[in-house]
């Protein structure tokens, strides 16, 4: 069978007549005629065929490679008679000499070792295919997949090669948007994961790209801007935690320096009240003398007025002494309210840390959903045959998934070092709760010795009185000196009722000291809280506060 005839007719190299288009075409078991001709039929094929004789002359150019190439059948038969190859009809600016079918027609079997020509090996004929990019007839560079084959006569003689040519410039142009698309998203999820929360991803005019997949860059920079949103309160939150942590640390240092100040106040209310007893043992004595001699009455009773007032004096200045440790333990009281306050203050700003870290779960969540959905468009593209697009997009699913998960991990140890502060915290509240009942104690306490040394003073001034009636009358002086005796025995009671409630005062004082250092021990952990959570953010970067300055420090 001559396979030229099967096109309308001899080659046109040959001596016969030009076929045409409405040359009959024998039917392929030889009965009968076919009443179109497969020039017709090329021509109304939108893919781009050209057909070779076996001398390089061409047979056949169709409408599709006419528009595609801008050079008509005769401009491309005339092009390759001058060049003995058909290339320049189709390279117009000279990047290949030879088209496939030029070469296929030169080593039709062993094209592939001749001229590196790829075989297709999975069809039952031979088959080259290859890939290039050509010029078209605008000038406008066109992607473009051919294949070509060697026809054979009855006789195994090369007879014609045809060609057929693939314009895949979109496919071409898609795939490279799609490599920009995922390589843009690498490299902002990298950029996040370095902690530059600023990073964003974009695309420039994409034109192939579809809707759902630029969907996916919106998505990721929403989540980006979430995220560096969150982190910023993060960061705030840990600043005024440590500033808070700093505070009460100061105000537990002034309560401790308060609290002594009063054990050095009782100490010097303990030695008054003890020389206060001691003038009381004396002045019994010279009570107890007075009654064996009226002379030494009058003198002894001078002596006895001398030792009230001074009895009176020392009751006054630890009046005083007392009325300022009051003023001292009260102020001690103000500051422990202030630190209650500022655990209050405390425990709001853990509230607030709960719930950013709650709603970092939930972005996590959500970026677990884009991971699937990631994976969805990844088999998509995978099942279209795109495998290097699945691939891609399977790279970002998994990507977004470590970012998930890492976003869980990091909101998970925040959530540890929330409960633990929240613990810390408790704790210091209790103390500052035992401080202010002990404090409270304390006040009653040293109120109780104001009164005592006013009856001190009372009495003292009762004893003057009863020593100037003696020197008035001396005959009434046993009995004013017993009467004298009984108030001078009250005050060594009342001394000792004083000593006790001031070593009481003593007691608490020491106690408030050990409370005090438990809360500035647990002032010093809850900075320590402060400043891990400091480290917990500090990879990340906003756009307010970069890494390597997160916080106050």
């Amino acid at each position: 069978m001559n396979v030229l005839s099967l096109l309308g007719g001899d080659s046109p190299s040959g001596a016969g007549a030009e076929p045409t288009d409405d040359d009959p075409e024998p039917n392929a078991d030889g009965a009968g005629t076919f009443d179109v001709g497969f020039r017709a039929i090329l021509d109304h094929i939108d893919t781009p065929i050209f057909v070779l004789d076996a001398d390089g002359d061409v047979v056949k150019w169709n409408r599709a490679l006419e528009m595609l190439t801008g050079e008509n059948q005769e401009r491309a038969r005339q092009l390759a008679r001058e060049h003995g190859v058909v290339g320049p009809a189709f390279y117009h600016d000279g990047r290949r000499a030879e088209t496939l079918a030029d070469k296929i027609l030169a080593a039709p079997e062993s094209a592939d070792e001749e001229y590196g020509v790829p075989r297709v090996d999975d069809v039952g004929y031979t088959l080259y295919a290859d890939e290039s990019v050509m010029k078209d007839a605008n000038g406008d560079d066109r992607h473009i997949e051919f294949n070509a084959a060697p026809l054979y006569d009855d006789d195994g003689n090369v007879e014609a090669v045809v060609e057929m040519i693939h314009d895949r410039t979109e496919d071409a142009l898609k795939q490279a948007e799609l490599r920009e698309l995922v390589g843009e998203l690498q490299s902002t999820m990298g950029a996040i994961e370095n902690g530059d929360l600023g990073a964003r991803a974009s695309l420039d005019d994409p034109a192939f790209v579809d809707d759902d997949l630029l969907a996916v860059t919106d998505s990721l920079n929403e989540m980006a801007a979430h995220l560096e949103e969150m982190i910023g309160g993060i960061v705030s939150v840990a600043d005024e935690l440590v500033d808070t942590s700093e505070a009460l640390s100061s105000t537990a240092e002034e309560v401790t320096s308060s609290i002594q100040e009063i054990d050095s106040s009782s100490g010097e209310i303990v030695a008054g009240t003890d020389d206060l007893a001691t003038k009381a043992e004396q002045a019994s004595e010279n009570i107890a003398n007075l009654s064996a001699s009226v002379e030494e009455v009058s003198a002894s009773a001078s002596e006895v007025n001398d030792q009230s007032e001074r009895a009176a004096s020392l009751a006054a200045a630890g009046a005083d002494e007392v009325t300022e440790a009051i003023d001292r333990i009260r102020s001690a009281a103000a500051a422990a309210d202030r630190i209650e306050d500022d655990i209050d203050d405390l425990e709001d700003q853990m509230d607030e840390i709960g719930d950013i870290s709650a709603f970092i779960s939930d972005i996590a969540d959500e970026t677990n959903l884009l991971a699937l959905n990631a994976n969805i468009e990844a088999a998509r593209a995978g099942g279209g045959g795109d495998s290097a697009d699945g691939d891609g997009f399977a790279v970002v699913a998994d990507e977004i998934k470590s970012l998930a998960e890492d976003s869980q991990n990091a909101t998970q140890d925040i959530a540890e070092i929330i409960e633990a502060t929240q613990a810390q915290t408790a704790t210091v509240a209790k103390r500052v709760e035992e401080t202010m009942a002990e404090v409270t104690e304390g006040v009653a306490a040293v109120e109780e010795v104001v009164a005592v040394l006013d009856d001190i003073d009372a009495a003292a001034e009762e004893a003057s009185e009863g020593v100037s009636e003696i020197s008035d009358a001396v005959r009434s002086q046993a009995e004013e000196a017993e009467a004298v005796n009984v108030v001078v025995e009250d005050t060594s009671a009342m001394s000792e009722e004083i000593a006790s409630s001031v070593n009481q005062i003593s007691a608490g004082v020491e106690q408030q000291s050990s409370a005090m250092e438990e809360v500035s021990t647990m002032a010093q952990r809850v900075n320590r809280s402060g400043t891990k959570l400091h480290e917990q953010v500090a990879v990340f970067e906003t756009a307010g506060a970069p890494a390597d300055g997160v916080g106050s420090g």
